[in-house]
């Protein structure tokens, strides 16, 4: 990826930015069915539309579809679980083993 000239960025962003390719490029796309269709329809039109896109500036995707309501729901919900429970095994990881078991 290149990177932006930085004689192009004001002062107050040329510390913030960073290197550009740090940046994670895989994004998460959920597809349902408009109401009262199919979801052939979604599909097509994130071939159409979104897909190009993403193509083009080489972002990875990963597509969940739902087939019933309230399932995109039960699929974020899913996620943000198992993103608590890595950053909760993490947090115990780092305190000393004789600490973790001690009541206070």
């Amino acid at each position: 990826m290149p990177k932006i000239p930085e004689r192009d960025l004001p002062d107050e962003f040329r510390s913030s930015l960073g290197d550009l390719a740090e940046i994670p490029r895989k994004a998460t796309m959920y597809i349902t069915a408009p109401p009262g269709d199919r979801i052939e329809k979604s599909r097509t039109r994130f071939r159409e539309y979104v897909k190009l896109i993403l193509v083009a500036g080489a972002v990875d995707y990963e597509i969940k579809e739902a087939k019933s309501p309230g399932q995109i729901k039960n699929f974020v919900m899913e996620e943000i679980v198992q993103c608590r429970r890595k950053a909760a095994v993490a947090v115990i990881a780092k305190i000393p083993e004789q600490e973790q078991f001690e009541i206070k």
